[in-house]
This record gives structure tokens, sequence and C-alpha cells, in this order.
């Protein structure tokens, strides 16, 4: 089990399975996590920790975040983000305009 910051609002979306995609850059521990891993998400933000645990159903590999969002669809992955180019700006916006590693998508249910 790998243990991960989520931030807000996605970490809310994922425990109340709105967000059923998780998209990540295919590096560090997210290189080499496979359907049937389970996940603890946790969340400091409001100063108590809270978390939960996801199991890995399914795992994508993509070439780009519009990739990801258009074969995913983007409210299974960015919940209340309402056009592509918004959602993109978001992963941009963390990982940079050309990430240089796949991106993952990575399906979740939560346990």
């Amino acid at each position: 089990m790998i243990s991960k910051h989520l931030s807000e609002p996605w970490f809310s979306y994922v425990e109340q399975g709105k967000k059923t995609i998780e998209g990540r850059l295919e590096r560090e521990e997210w290189s080499k996590i496979k359907p049937g891993d389970i996940i603890e998400f946790y969340n400091s933000d409001t100063g108590s920790k809270r978390a939960f645990q996801v199991k890995v159903v399914d795992i994508k590999k993509y070439s780009s975040f519009k990739s990801l969002i258009n074969t995913e669809g983007l409210n299974n992955i960015l919940p209340g983000v309402t056009s592509l180019e918004e959602g993109i700006k978001i992963y941009e916006k963390i990982y940079g305009s050309t990430p240089n590693h796949n991106i993952l998508g990575i399906k979740l249910q939560k346990l």
C-alpha cells in the first residue's frame, strides 16, 4: 500500500465517489502501481488528518493530459471543472506544460 496526499477538492471528490480517475505522471511510486494495489489518500488541509483507502481497478497510459481527459471524461477526472481547457490548465499548473513522462489514468474504487 502507498500513502499519498491529495489536495482539496479532489480528496473529497474521490472520497464521495465523484472522482473515479486519478491522473498522474508515470514516475516515482506511480510508475510501479498496478491493478489490485491499495492507495491510502490523506489530507490535512483543514487541520486534522483525514484518510481513506481506494483500490486500483485499472490503469491506462496517455501521451497528454488532453488525451486523458478526452478519453476518460472530464467529470470522472476533475468533477466541477467545466471545460477541457480548464482541466488541462489544472494539470499544467501542477506538472508543467510539457511533462516528460506518460500520463496515467488510474481508475479507483473506494474501499
